[in-house]
């Protein structure tokens, strides 16, 4: 779960275990410049307070709670955003770390800055909000939608997958033109050929075809889907 607020708000927020917990048994913050004060139990719940980070900064908030011996763990993800009050991207760029960590060929990502990776991220965003989805928005962004409170993990999953074509210096101008008009030889022949079929994560505007089969279904119509504009 990501949250959003600014560097001067004090907040009360909780992670919720689905089961009765005895004790805390820690709560840490990554990277270091978010205060967590007031921590306390409530059944299944851990509830504290967030003060303080830096603008633009997304932290980790990581908690660790007993229940006979046992050691559970959730996590919250915080970005602060002095300009806007609003998780502007969808998923963190602590889960996408963990989602890429096992993948070979994204060097793109591992080699990017938070900042970089954050840019990304949000641009990968506005690509998904464009599409024509099932339902209603409930909040900034496309997600969550109609009584969903949280935002699908495919839909998170997505947004990596674009933000890794966007770092690996995706150009959509070109991608375009590449399905346009071209010319081949073979031997001594030359011929030209108009490439009529533009694939259909390329007509909307989806770098990636991973991503795409990870939207679709939670398009409107997928056969005959339509873009927005995103101010």
């Amino acid at each position: 779960m990501k949250i959003g607020k600014t560097s001067d708000a004090v907040v009360d927020e909780s992670v919720d275990f689905g089961i009765d917990i005895t004790s805390i048994q820690s709560i840490t913050v990554s990277p270091s410049g978010l205060v967590v004060d007031d921590e306390a139990i409530s059944d299944t719940t851990v509830t504290f307070e967030l003060s303080g980070g830096t603008n633009n900064v997304e932290y980790r908030v990581t908690v660790k709670a007993l229940l006979a011996g046992q050691v559970y763990t959730e996590k919250l993800y915080v970005y602060i955003n002095d300009s806007e009050l609003s998780s502007n991207y969808y998923g963190s760029i602590f889960e996408a770390d963990e989602y890429f960590e096992l993948r070979q060929s994204v060097l793109a990502w591992t080699e990017a800055s938070n900042v970089e990776k954050r840019g990304s991220l949000v641009q990968a965003t506005r690509l998904v909000d464009r599409l024509n989805f099932k339902g209603e928005a409930s909040g900034d962004l496309q997600f969550p939608r109609g009584s969903d409170t949280s935002v699908p993990k495919n839909i998170e999953f997505a947004t990596y997958e674009i933000a890794l074509k966007l770092l690996d210096d995706y150009d959509p101008d070109m991608e375009a033109l590449n399905f346009g008009v071209s010319s081949s030889k073979y031997e001594s022949a030359s011929r030209e050929t108009d490439s009529k079929f533009v694939p259909e994560h390329i007509s909307a505007g989806i770098p990636s075809y991973v991503a795409w089969t990870l939207l679709r279904p939670y398009l409107r119509d997928f056969k005959n889907f339509s873009i927005s504009r995103v101010n």
